[in-house]
C-alpha cells in the first residue's frame, strides 16, 4: 500500500505566542478527543491554530494525511521536535495525542482558518490598518508589510508561506476586498477588546 504522502514545514523564524493566547495541552495516549482534559477544554481544530501552537514551540508543523493516526492537530513522543496536523479522519494511537485548547478564557487574538475572510464566534477581523499596526507592535520581532492583492483576505492577516520548507512569519494589511487565500489566516481580536489594551494575563 503506497504510504501517505507528507508535508513537513520547517518553523525557522519562532512566532511569540499571540498576546492573551489560550493555554494548551495535550489529551491522553491512545485517544481522538480531549476526554479526561479540564472542563472547557477541546481538540485544536482549525489547521491555523495548529501552525500557530507548533511556531509558539519552536518546533517542526508536520501536515500529512495518516488513518492511523488522530485527526487535526495532534502530538507523539517526538514532541519537542514537532507537532502534527493530520487531514485524514484518523484514528486512535499509542503513540499520538490529540492537541487540546482551554475555551474557558478566549484569546484575545487568534488566527482563523486558513482559506476563510472572516472570524470564529465572538472574533471580529482586524480591519483598520491602525490596529493591525498596534498588534504588530506588540512584539518588535514582527514586520508589517502593507499593499493590495486581490487574492488575500481583506485587512490584518498572517501567511504561512511554504517554500525552500520555511514558513514566513510576518503580518500584512491588505487595502483591497480581497478574498481567501490557501495560506493565509485573517487576524482576528476579540470583541470588545483593543489592541491598546494591556496584553498581559488576565
Amino acid at each position: 500500500m503506497r504510504a501517505p504522502q507528507m508535508q513537513t514545514v520547517v518553523l525557522v523564524l519562532l512566532l511569540p505566542i499571540l498576546c492573551g493566547a489560550n493555554t494548551y495541552m495535550f489529551a491522553a495516549w491512545n485517544r481522538t478527543d480531549c476526554h479526561g482534559a479540564p472542563v472547557g477544554f477541546t481538540t485544536v481544530g482549525e489547521e491555523a491554530r495548529c501552525a500557530e501552537y507548533a511556531v509558539s514551540l519552536g518546533v517542526v508543523l508536520q501536515r500529512g494525511s495518516w488513518p492511523e493516526k488522530p485527526p487535526a492537530c495532534f502530538r507523539t513522543s517526538d514532541v519537542t521536535t514537532r507537532v502534527y496536523w493530520n487531514h485524514n479522519t484518523g484514528a486512535p494511537h499509542p503513540d499520538a495525542a490529540p492537541v487540546c485548547v482551554d475555551n474557558n478564557q478566549p484569546a484575545k487574538y487568534l488566527y482563523s482558518g486558513f482559506q476563510t475572510v472572516g472570524c470564529p464566534p465572538n472574533y471580529t477581523v482586524v480591519s483598520s490598518f491602525t490596529d493591525c499596526e498596534g498588534f504588530v507592535e506588540l512584539d518588535p520581532n514582527r514586520s508589517l508589510t502593507r499593499s493590495s492583492w486581490a487574492d488575500h483576505p481583506p485587512g490584518c492577516f498572517m501567511e504561512f508561506v511554504e517554500a525552500d520548507n520555511t514558513i514566513k512569519n510576518a503580518v500584512y494589511y491588505n487595502d483591497h476586498s480581497g478574498g481567501p487565500h490557501f495560506h493565509a489566516a485573517p487576524l482576528c481580536v476579540l470583541e470588545g477588546f483593543g489592541v491598546d489594551e494591556n496584553c498581559g494575563d488576565g
